[in-house]
């Protein structure tokens, strides 16, 4: 594949900031991962709000950083997709996870070990960093998400006119 080719497959260079498609860019996370190095990204999608939202900024570390991927937002290649997710692993079995969107209802699947890249270490929103889903917290997440308790609760909130979920974020 020729060079330019390469580049309007992978990924557009615009104002002075780079656009990778999903593919690419889950080719350049693994390599960096690799290296012990995390990785940092702008995210775009809904399937893991209100913990991850469209325009956050992620932080991708290395999974040998990690005790337990058990209610873990994880970043992974999807293999009938092929391309970069970032989920909840909400159950483990041997050599697999079970991984399903925080807002999503029903989960990807069983995803191989070998499809994992790295986990979320790190998610900042409008300059600040979220710790809400990223600590202890991920147990009762992995417990309403299972449940189908969290999706429910997602659908109702977006339902809720943007002037009024405006003046109940202060006190949530």
């Amino acid at each position: 594949m020729k060079l330019e080719e390469a580049k309007s497959e992978f990924c557009v260079v615009s104002d002075e900031e780079l656009f990778l498609s999903g593919k690419a860019l889950g080719e350049l996370l693994r390599a960096t991962l690799e290296k012990g190095v995390p990785f940092r990204f702008l995210v775009k999608g809904f399937s893991m709000s209100p913990f991850i939202r469209d325009g956050d900024i992620v932080t991708i570390s290395p999974l040998s950083c990690a005790k337990t991927l058990f209610g873990k937002a994880v970043a992974f290649i999807h293999p009938c997709a092929e391309k970069l997710i970032i989920h909840r692993v909400i159950k483990q079995l041997k050599g697999c996870y079970l991984i399903k969107g925080d807002s999503l209802f029903y989960p990807d699947g069983f995803i191989p070990n070998q499809n994992l890249l790295g986990f979320v270490s790190k998610v900042e929103r409008k300059g600040r960093k979220v710790r809400l889903g990223l600590g202890k917290e991920e147990v009762l997440i992995v417990f309403l998400s299972r449940k189908r308790i969290l999706p429910f609760l997602v659908w109702c909130w977006r339902r809720i006119p943007m002037p009024i979920r405006n003046t109940l974020k202060p006190i949530l």
